[in-house]
């Protein structure tokens, strides 16, 4: 059952708890209909710790969260859920509006009540996806230029503290969604004069807070959202480049077996569009001996200005002394309506690190000390000899002459004895 738009005004919860949201969202890049995961429990500092996912294939495979609730958001006609759409997608010239539905979805067998507001996107360093930032963080790009139901779309710089918290409280709207139905919000784009040209990215989120218990309670904010790219008319610069590579070489357990090279580095997108990229790596030794290749995750739609950390694992390297780690970063196209968009040429890196084969280095040592040795004893040993025959030399000369002396006075001539 679709529902009209029905906005039901809420009183928001406990600004103060908003204020602590530690932790970046994270999001699961798929389609349109996404359901919120739970996390992990954060250290007791942080008394809510959000949860966002946008997309998802379809609403029957959206998981249960630890509310036991369920809820999407995707893009919607004035009257419908937009089947047709996965996320919105707009190219836009500055100074223009753009209005357009989004639907949320109660999937739960009971009402639920949200707060729905946009947030800025942004890369995930340690995952290198799209997610979007903190719920306690105030947008400062698209985020801040979308406004659902009318509501406030951004806060002013000048707040801090509890008048921020107050004012994050209050973007947007909080509704409540009856069991089993869907609400269609409109929302409004105002496009700045002074917008860069290039790609933005944004979310529409609608957050559930669980309530934490215990002692040390912890809340979880569960944010599920819906992915909004918007292309600003002006000169597009793509660029992409790598920062930071680094290799490492593991030993393996067995001295005369194989081990593993770790590679990683940065991947930056110091251009103005959205950018996705394929990392490779091979593994050589001295002289270009191969040892090995890997493929690292795709890096999917790298914002402007995002960095994501890659890295990969190259099983089975021999112990080539030194290693080149080659890094191969192919780029793609990002999703959306970039088609136009010119590849760019693969970029290159490499890093370097040891492979210090110590049991053939031993066991080298071991056998040029044995040649040692063995040179060291022959040579003695023929010195010894050669000293031994010298003597020996000697001694018989010595042997000689004292005969012939005893031979000639026994046998002289008899007058000359008289």
């Amino acid at each position: 059952m679709i529902r009209r738009p029905v906005v039901t005004p809420h009183r928001a919860t406990s600004p103060g708890l908003r204020a602590a949201v530690a932790i970046a969202a994270l999001l699961a890049l798929a389609s349109a209909i996404a359901a919120p995961t739970t996390a992990q429990a954060a250290g007791p500092s942080d008394p809510r710790v959000p949860v966002t996912v946008l997309g998802s294939s379809s609403a029957a495979d959206t998981p249960i969260t630890g509310s036991g609730l369920t809820w999407s958001v995707s893009p919607a006609t004035a009257d419908a859920v937009d089947t047709t759409r996965n996320f919105y997608d707009y190219s836009a010239k500055r100074g223009v509006g753009l209005g357009d539905h989004v639907a949320i979805t109660n999937l739960s067998s009971q009402p639920i009540t949200l707060h729905v507001y946009a947030a800025d996107g942004t890369t995930d360093f340690k995952t290198g996806k799209l997610t979007l930032i903190e719920g306690t963080k105030p947008s400062k790009d698209l985020g801040s230029w979308v406004s659902i139901a009318r509501g406030p779309s951004s806060c002013p710089a000048s707040d801090v503290g509890s008048e921020l918290t107050t004012c994050l409280d209050g973007l947007g709207v909080h509704l409540t969604v009856q069991a089993n139905t869907s609400e269609i919000i409109p929302f409004r784009i105002a496009i700045p004069n002074n917008a860069s040209a290039g790609d933005h990215v944004a979310g529409i989120v609608a957050s559930y807070t669980v309530p934490g218990t215990g002692k040390h309670a912890i809340a979880v904010e569960e944010r599920v959202g819906a992915r909004i790219y918007l292309r600003v008319a002006g000169r597009l610069a793509p660029s992409l480049t790598t920062s930071g590579a680094v290799a490492a070489f593991h030993a393996p357990s067995n001295p005369f077996g194989t081990g593993s090279a770790s590679i990683g580095f940065d991947l930056i997108d110091n251009g103005n569009t959205r950018l996705s990229a394929l990392p490779s790596f091979a593994v050589t030794g001295i002289f270009g001996i191969p040892a090995g290749t890997a493929t690292a995750r795709p890096v999917e739609d790298l914002v402007p200005g995002g960095v994501a950390h890659v890295q990969a694992t190259v099983t089975g390297v021999p112990q080539l002394l030194l290693l080149f780690g080659g890094i191969t970063v192919t780029p793609e196209r990002a999703d959306g309506d970039v088609g136009a968009d010119t590849p760019l040429p693969a970029i290159h890196a490499t890093a370097i690190t040891w492979a210090v084969p110590w049991a053939w280095l031993l066991i080298l040592l071991l056998a040029a000390g044995a040649v040692v040795g063995v040179v060291w004893w022959r040579r003695r040993s023929n010195a010894q000899l050669a000293e031994a025959l010298h003597a020996y030399a000697l001694q018989a000369k010595a042997d000689a002459r004292g005969e012939l002396v005893d031979h000639g006075v026994s046998g002289g001539d008899p007058e000359s004895t008289r």
